[in-house]
């Protein structure tokens, strides 16, 4: 939770990206978005996307996630806010593997 509330306390972690390597923070309006049927957009749906686009840029995964998203929500009214920021370090060649971690 990234200024949700003055005041509380949280866990610092660090680590260390390596070239290739992608950050990706989300609200959950893009995980809880719904289907027209009623279905849940989802943690899995969002990190097969982000397998998906490997080696692209920061850019270019934002707009998958957000196509992804608004084609599953047929284009629908959020419920929640949708907010994405990615962060990618540069340098690395087309053959780094990609970690994906949750």
């Amino acid at each position: 939770a990234l200024g949700v509330m003055a005041g509380l306390d949280f866990e610092e972690h660090t680590a260390e990206l390596a070239p290739g390597d992608r950050l990706v923070f989300y609200s959950d309006g893009v995980t809880e978005a719904f289907s027209p049927q009623g279905d849940m957009y989802g943690v899995p749906r969002l990190l097969q996307v982000l397998q998906n686009n490997t080696g692209t840029s920061a850019q270019s995964v934002l707009d998958a996630i957000l196509d992804s998203v608004h084609t599953f929500t047929d284009n629908a009214p959020l419920a929640d806010d949708l907010t994405l920021l990615i962060l990618r370090r540069n340098g690395a060649s087309s053959d780094a593997p990609t970690r994906v971690h949750r």
